[in-house]
Formats: structure tokens, sequence, C-alpha cells
């Protein structure tokens, strides 16, 4: 008799880290660069396709959401992740919060928790956002926000 795989849920399955809330897990859902819109399908665990970006931009961070938690949209906590390189999706990053943007979206709050990755030389450093520099920071919400209006 074949065993059935198990599946493992990213949302609901995986730890929201052994170190919280200083160091966390966080599940990426967009690669850094990318122009593909991916959405965690809640049901299944798997990552939707929701939309083709159609302007010349494209995620300023890898974009994902931290396990086991809930925003007030009953989303997962969603998190940008500050750090060198793109990932896949659904590789689970180990990242240390660092700030909040405050956002709504359709009158919504929709808050995005930033982080730097734990174990990149060059952003593992930073433990709050006042040390990101301002000129980033600026680019940054700047980008996020033109995701949101257009």
């Amino acid at each position: 008799m074949n065993a059935i795989p198990s599946v493992v849920h990213p949302w609901h399955d995986i730890s929201i880290g052994d170190n919280a809330p200083d160091l966390i897990n966080c599940v990426i859902e967009i690669p850094k660069s990318c122009k593909v819109k991916y959405e965690l399908d809640k049901k299944t665990g798997l990552l939707r396709v929701d939309r083709i970006l159609s302007s010349p931009l494209s995620y300023p961070a890898n974009y994902g959401f931290i396990p086991r938690t809930y925003g007030q949209d009953n989303d997962p906590l969603d998190a940008l992740v500050l750090m060198q390189e793109e990932v896949a999706p659904l590789s689970v990053l180990r990242v240390r919060p660092i700030g909040v943007l405050l956002m709504l979206d359709q009158g919504e709050v929709d808050d995005k928790i930033i982080c730097v990755h734990a174990d990149d030389p060059h952003f593992r450093h930073y433990s709050h956002i006042d040390q990101i520099p301002k000129h980033n920071l600026v680019e940054l919400k700047m980008q996020v926000l033109y995701y949101y209006f257009h």
C-alpha cells in the first residue's frame, strides 16, 4: 500500500520561528524584481498567479508573509524582506523584523512588516528601520504605494 504524501501548508504548518519575535520565518510569495504577482491560495497552500504587472517597475524586495499570523484583513501578515538577492516563491527565509509600513487597501488596514534577511551579510546588521538609508526607504515606500494604486 502506498502512503499518501503529506502536504505542508505554508501558512498553517510552518513555524513562526524558534526565536520570535526577534527572528522569524517568512514565506516568500513574490521574488524581488518580479513582475508576476503571486498570491497564496488559502485552501490549498499553492501559489496562484493573481496578475502580471504592466508597469515598468517590479517588486522592490522579496515579498511574502509571516506563517501562523493573521492581519486585520484576515490574511497572514505581509512582509517585505530586504536582502541582496531574489529568491524563489515559497522559499522560507529567516528574517529580522525592523519596522512596519502602515498601509490601507480600499479602506482596510494592510500593513507591511519590513524585515531584513538574517543571513545576508549586507543587511543582517540592521535591527531598526531608522538604520536603513533614508533614500532606500523612500524608494521602497514609493514603489509599494505605486502597486496599490496601479
